[in-house]
């Protein structure tokens, strides 16, 4: 729905059945919209697979209506947040934000409360680094990694293929699967 900001009727948008199926298809959350100034465009914030991008649908300015889209506006793997439309619609702004955990680990005695010691890095401070524990006999640390792998994969499959001659394309490890339409 769309409300004029002075005053007047409540418009309530149509979404066509194909924009409908390519919400779906993708596993879309939309969020915080910002018009364009031509009303041609309606952006948001959309989360998908775990990912927080910036997205666009394209509008019939006459009704409202959802005619195109969604298409996706940022790729990065920050957080895009706090979108904002230039005046003449021809600039976005937003955040990207970069979260970062890293999990230590401190001496501690427990019949005191107290550290006894300096603190040491545990891991390595990559995204997704949470919710430590470890077993009654303290030998081991146990941490979860949140979406971490898959998060990262998601990101990868969307970079373009791009061919590389170096000794480690012929040789173990990491390849660039082609999974998009390029």
């Amino acid at each position: 729905m769309t409300a004029p900001v002075p005053a007047g009727p409540v418009v309530t948008s149509v979404i066509s059945p194909e924009v409908e199926r390519r919400i779906a298809a993708a596993g879309l959350t939309l969020g915080r919209f910002r018009w364009s100034p031509s009303g041609r465009h309606l952006f948001f914030e959309g989360q998908c697979q775990r990912v927080r991008n910036l997205w666009r649908v394209t509008v019939d300015p006459a009704s409202l209506d959802w005619i195109g889209g969604p298409e996706r506006m940022t790729t990065g793997t920050s957080e895009d947040t706090d979108l904002a439309v230039s005046a003449d619609g021809t600039r976005l702004m937003f955040t990207a934000r970069h979260v970062r955990t890293r999990l230590w680990s401190f001496p501690f005695d427990a019949a005191t409360g107290q550290l006894t010691g300096a603190g040491n890095p545990v891991t390595s401070g990559g995204a997704g680094e949470t919710d430590a524990d470890t077993p009654d006999d303290g030998s081991k640390l146990v941490e979860r990694v949140l979406g971490m792998v898959a998060r990262n994969e998601y990101k990868r499959r969307q970079a373009p293929p791009i061919i590389r001659v170096r000794p480690r394309a012929f040789g173990s490890g990491r390849q660039m699967p082609i999974a998009a339409k390029y």
